[in-house]
């Protein structure tokens, strides 16, 4: 990952505006980006008063830890809802502190929390954390290690202030009520309160704003480009709907339907319900039959067909052989319409399209998938892949080969002595390497310039620079696969130089926290053939 540069110049003016902020006030709107509530809680003056505290203390650790990318006002009101979140009893921390207990045997990734932690207490080891993590997901050209020392510093310094205010500290009631669940006696009824919670811990609550609710705000800004104006609102309730119900935290990796399972507990009523729910699938359909409880939809893409709950469809036209665009999840066993919904046309060609689509026609994988067929075809891939490699699971090729190779996989089992004849052909010098990576989760992976992950003594292509730099970027970016940072650990492990300097060495004992954290979009492969640049 690159690191931001600045010429002096800009360097000086930003230690300027930096210590500007940091002297500045901050104000009650700041302190309520960080609220799910519209209106204001007796609390908030008392917090705010915190935050602009805690505010004061950043100004001795500018150019150690905070830089141009952190808006020290916004770490402060996050910093500082963790001190509400304790004293409130919300438990939005203590929800994320039990899942990572359930997963990893341990409180929290990185620190060490010994007798003097506390559950229901404010924690330097909680505010040290949340300072990394939020300096992570806030920041776009930069990845701070976790340098334990230096955080503890931070958070002491910070846990000084809440001690200060500790006593009086009072609790936010609004707060609480924005985490309840109404309980309905309706499914649908139900699926829609529980879709609110999502919301509200997903979008909303402090923990997820800086990775979540970032994401989603820049998401929005995209939408105001849009020329055609009268569909704003769909495309804003569209792009609400896919994160609820298909976005995942850089935290654990969760869905927000998991989020609200671990939240309300696994003695809840609801938590298997919960925590089943679907992705929210998006396709085309075809009404095959109407009758009073239920659409029966085909599928155009795949010819699979569904029974779609005709109540949560409020739409009194739809008629027999009517083709749609539908969101729908499923939901107590049963399908149900989330998101938006249009009518199209449909012609032979469209459907024969839709069917050559790969994407489309395994839209239903996600929550029906075939294991058997999946094996078997990833199996085949394999097969043909090591026939081309000669047993290798990795092969470096040009840019202008790579079509010529995904050829070759087709006739590698009835050729393939003509399937391989082309590595030897491969030209060494061009300046643009791609590696294809046999992914046994997912199929080949394709990535450009990262060929100085593969430490081994016959690689052509490993110079000294991208023997540093490019491991980091497989561990630290969201474009690779989990499964190929595992193959160099396992193979190159005591190679990789990046574990060897200061801080980096902790991740390998938090390193499926770490991959879930710095891959949310990336963590579980599914079977395709991924291109990635």
């Amino acid at each position: 990952m690159k690191k931001c540069r600045y010429s002096e110049t800009k360097r000086i003016n930003f230690e300027k505006k930096f210590i500007i902020i940091l002297k500045g006030k901050i104000y009650i709107q700041d302190w309520k980006a960080y609220k799910p509530y519209n209106g204001h809680s007796a609390s908030d003056l008392f917090y705010l008063k915190v935050a602009n505290e805690v505010n004061d203390e950043l100004i001795f650790y500018f150019g150690s830890i905070f830089e141009s990318d952190i808006d020290p006002h916004l770490f402060s009101c996050f910093i500082t809802s963790y001190f509400e979140d304790v004293i409130s009893k919300t438990r939005i921390f203590d929800t994320f502190r039990k899942k990572h207990q359930e997963m990893y045997g341990k409180k929290m990734p990185f620190f060490d929390c010994n007798d003097a932690y506390l559950d229901d207490e404010i924690n330097p080891e909680d505010i040290a954390f949340l300072t990394w993590y939020f300096i992570n997901t806030s920041s776009k050209d930069r990845v701070i290690h976790p340098n334990i020392e230096l955080l503890l510093k931070i958070a002491n310094d910070i846990i000084d202030v809440f001690d200060r205010h500790y006593e009086y500290a009072p609790e936010n009631t609004v707060l609480q009520s924005c985490y309840t669940l109404e309980i309905k006696d309706d499914f649908i009824d139900q699926f829609f309160e529980i879709r609110k919670l999502m919301e509200k811990l997903f979008l909303e609550s402090y923990l997820f704003i800086p990775d979540i609710g970032q994401r989603y705000s820049e998401k929005l800004e995209e939408i105001k480009d849009v020329e055609q104006l009268e569909y704003i609102s769909q495309l804003l309730y569209a792009v609400t709907t896919e994160f609820i119900l298909n976005q995942k935290t850089r935290l654990l990796h969760l869905r927000s339907n998991e989020l609200v399972a671990e939240y309300l507990g696994k003695e809840h009523p609801l938590y298997t319900s919960i925590s089943s729910i679907s992705v929210m699938l998006q396709g085309n359909f075809v009404v095959e039959e109407i009758d009073n409880n239920y659409l029966f939809l085909n599928h155009l893409a795949s010819d699979k067909k569904i029974s779609l709950v005709k109540k949560s469809y409020n739409n009194p036209t739809i008629t027999k052989n009517q083709a749609i665009n539908i969101g729908l999840i499923r939901f107590n066993n049963e399908w149900i319409h989330v998101g938006i919904s249009y009518n199209i046309n449909v012609s032979e060609s469209m459907i024969a399209e839709e069917r050559n689509d790969f994407y489309k026609s395994i839209l239903f994988n996600s929550v029906f998938k075939d294991e058997d067929l999946i094996h078997e075809n990833l199996c085949l891939q394999q097969k043909a892949f090591y026939r081309i490699t000669d047993e290798k699971d990795y092969i470096f090729l040009k840019e202008s080969e790579i079509n010529q190779f995904l050829e070759d996989l087709k006739i590698a089992s009835s050729h393939p002595e003509r399937a391989k004849k082309f590595i030897s052909e491969i030209d060494k010098n061009e300046e643009n390497v791609f590696t294809l990576f046999f992914n046994p989760k997912s199929g080949i992976e394709v990535l450009e310039n990262i060929q100085g992950a593969f430490l081994e003594e016959n690689n052509q292509f490993l110079t000294k620079k991208n023997s540093k730099t490019d491991f980091p970027y497989l561990f630290l970016s969201d474009n690779a696969s989990i499964e190929i940072v595992q193959y160099c650990l396992k193979q190159f492990k005591n190679k990789i130089p990046f574990f060897n300097l200061n801080d980096r060495d902790i991740y390998l004992s938090n390193l499926d926290f770490s991959l879930r954290f710095f891959k949310p979009n990336n963590y579980l492969s599914e079977p395709s053939l991924k291109f990635i640049k």
